[in-house]
C-alpha cells in the first residue's frame, strides 16, 4: 500500500468558497487583499489553490485557471536596508515568470548560469522591470494573476510599482489591467485595521478601493474545524473512530490542544499517526480506540512539555 500523505490539504466547503471568490477575481483582472494570522492556514491554502484548488472541475468552466497563468512568489523581507523592496519584490516575479515559461515549453529547470546578475539598486531595478519583467508579463508569458504571499514586508514603493505592471501603458492599448493582483499579509485578527499592512494598502488609491472587500482567513470555525478533523482521520490517517470513542468530543479536545491552528494540526497528524501504530498492509482503516486516544495525550502531552521523557 502506497505511503500515507499525512500532510495532504484538506478541502472543505469553505476551500471551494474562497477558490471561487479568487478565481471570480482573476477573470475580472480584480485587486484581492488577503489577511490572516499565524496558523491560519493562508500559505497552504494559497498554495493548494495555485497548484490544484484553481483549475478544479467543480469550479464554473468559464473561471477555471491553470497554475501557468499564476505567477506567485512568497515574499521576504529585503537582505538589508540598502537593498529596495522593488529589488526583492520583482527579481522574484522575474524567477518566477522563468520557472513558468520553462514549464510551458516542457524545458528542464533552471540550472546555475555562471556569474549571478545583481539587482540590488533604485537604477538596476528599473533595468530589471523594464528589460525583464514588463516583457514577460505584456509579451510572453502573460500571466492571468500576480498573487504575492506575505505581503507584509511591502513597502510603498514596490506596491506602486507592482500596480503600474498591472496597468502599464502601451501605445495602441488602454490602459486596463492586464492581470489580477492578490496580496496576502500576516496580521493577527485584532490587529488588521491598525496595521502596517492596513496603513499601505490605504495610502493608496486602488488598494484603498479594495480594501473594504479584503478576504480574512480567520480562525477555523467549529464546522470548518470538525469537517477537517473528519477529513484527517479517514484520508490522511486511513482511520476511523471507534466504538468507545465519541468523535465530537474527541474532536473538541483536539480544538483545545491545537487552538484550531494549522501549524498545530499538523503536529497533530503526526501524533495520531504515531499512536496509532503502523498502517495494515491489506488497507483497511486504523482504528482510533480508547486506548490509542490515552497514547495520543500522553504523547501530545510529552510534545507539550519536553521535559516529559518516555
Amino acid at each position: 500500500m502506497a505511503k500515507l500523505n499525512l500532510q495532504a490539504f484538506v478541502e472543505t466547503k469553505y476551500t471551494y468558497e474562497r477558490a471561487l471568490r479568487l478565481n471570480e477575481a482573476v477573470s475580472d483582472c480584480d485587486i484581492i487583499l488577503m489577511a490572516g494570522g499565524s496558523g491560519a492556514g493562508k500559505d497552504g491554502f494559497l498554495d493548494w489553490w495555485w497548484q490544484h484548488g484553481a483549475s478544479r472541475k467543480e469550479l464554473p468552466e468559464d473561471c477555471r485557471i491553470i497554475s501557468t497563468d499564476i505567477v506567485y512568489i512568497n515574499l521576504a523581507p529585503a537582505p538589508s536596508k540598502s537593498v529596495p523592496m522593488t529589488c526583492v519584490t520583482f527579481s522574484m516575479i522575474w524567477d518566477a515568470l522563468c520557472a513558468i515559461e520553462r514549464a510551458v515549453e516542457g524545458g528542464d529547470l533552471a540550472r546555475p548560469r555562471g556569474r549571478t546578475r545583481s539587482w540590488h539598486t533604485e537604477g538596476q531595478f528599473l533595468t530589471l522591470f523594464h528589460d525583464n519583467v514588463l516583457p514577460m508579463v505584456t509579451k510572453y508569458v502573460q500571466p492571468r494573476a500576480i498573487v504575492v504571499g506575505d505581503a507584509q514586508f511591502l513597502d510603498e514603493s514596490a506596491l506602486l510599482w507592482l500596480l503600474k505592471l498591472r496597468t502599464f501603458a502601451e501605445f495602441g492599448r488602454p490602459r486596463l489591467a492586464r492581470h489580477a493582483l492578490m496580496l496576502c499579509a500576516r496580521v493577527e485578527p485584532d490587529e488588521v485595521e491598525s496595521s502596517k499592512f492596513a496603513t499601505l494598502m490605504n495610502q493608496v488609491s486602488d488598494t484603498r478601493t479594495a480594501w473594504p472587500k479584503k478576504l480574512l482567513l480567520s480562525p477555523m470555525s467549529n464546522d470548518e474545524f470538525g469537517l477537517i478533523i473528519a477529513t484527517l482521520v479517514r484520508r490522511n490517517l486511513n482511520a476511523i473512530f471507534g466504538s468507545d470513542v465519541n468523535a465530537k468530543s474527541a474532536t473538541i479536545e483536539f480544538g483545545t490542544w491545537t487552538a484550531k491552528d494549522w501549524r498545530l494540526l499538523v503536529e497533530l497528524v503526526k501524533v495520531l499517526d504515531k499512536a496509532l501504530g503502523p498502517d495494515k498492509a491489506s488497507g483497511e482503516p486504523r482504528i482510533l480506540t480508547q486506548a490509542v486516544m490515552e497514547r495520543v495525550r500522553e504523547l501530545w502531552l510529552k510534545r507539550s512539555n519536553p521535559a516529559i521523557i518516555e
